[in-house]
């Protein structure tokens, strides 16, 4: 890659394009579509409509696009990219544009390694806030498809999910996860009970995923840069 005085741009760019190409390829079950849905969110920095989550999983025939390998399910696939990903994701490099840092002569000449290489960024758009709120939401939506032992493992997710959502989520999740049999029996019912993972799954589209998508938007406002490169002992975050 050329070097790049704006390399926080190249970064998002990088990580939306495989995003795309992702999605090119097509997915395995509504779980990977889902977890595809979350890195969406923040990598277009919540500019994803709310609403379209739900639209994409719970309507069978876009899943059926999204697994499918027909001619038919795969154009509909680009065509999903070139509708909706790219105005989301050219709203958000636009956004990132207008607060990035771009990096001087003379500022190579004070930095021993010159210009951060985007290739070797450990942070989404090098903003390391973005980046651990990507991990916490995949790891709640993890969490969730695996469903509960009790009630006080859902009370902790419950928690854990306020700052993966930055108190997005409604006010009465936790009573209606807890107390409600429509919330409470789908999660902490048998791994292989097949209702109940569909149940689980409709509610990571049509509760945690907006809410996500919603705190992506609150969080990337004050979001800045920082550089920090991936070492050869280090991962990166997950994308």
């Amino acid at each position: 890659m050329t070097e790049s005085r704006r390399p926080a741009l190249r970064k998002l760019a990088a990580d939306q394009r495989t995003l795309v190409e992702d999605l090119h390829a097509g997915f395995e079950t509504r779980e990977d579509v889902l977890l595809w849905l979350q890195r969406v969110a923040v990598r277009s920095l919540g500019y994803i409509p709310d609403e379209w989550f739900q639209a994409v999983a719970l309507r069978p025939d876009v899943l059926d696009d999204l697994v499918g390998d027909s001619d038919i399910e795969q154009f509909r696939r680009g065509q999903l990219g070139d509708v909706v990903l790219h105005r989301a994701f050219r709203t958000a490099f636009h956004r990132v544009r207008e607060r990035v840092h771009e990096y001087t002569d003379s500022e190579k000449g004070e930095q021993r390694e010159g210009t951060p290489d985007p290739e070797r960024q450990k942070f989404i758009a090098m903003r390391p806030e973005l980046s651990a709120t990507d991990r916490a939401q995949h790891e709640a939506l993890v969490d969730l498809f695996e469903g509960f032992s009790d009630r006080e493992a859902i009370r902790l997710w419950v928690h854990d999910l306020r700052p993966a959502t930055e108190g997005n989520l409604p006010a009465s999740f936790l009573e209606y996860c807890c107390y409600t049999p429509m919330g409470y029996d789908p999660l902490v019912a048998p791994p292989d009970d097949g209702p109940a993972r569909t149940a689980r799954e409709n509610l990571a589209a049509t509760v945690l995923l907006p809410a996500m998508n919603r705190g992506i938007r609150t969080l990337q406002s004050g979001a800045e840069e920082t550089v920090e490169t991936v070492t050869d002992s280090h991962e990166p975050l997950s994308t």
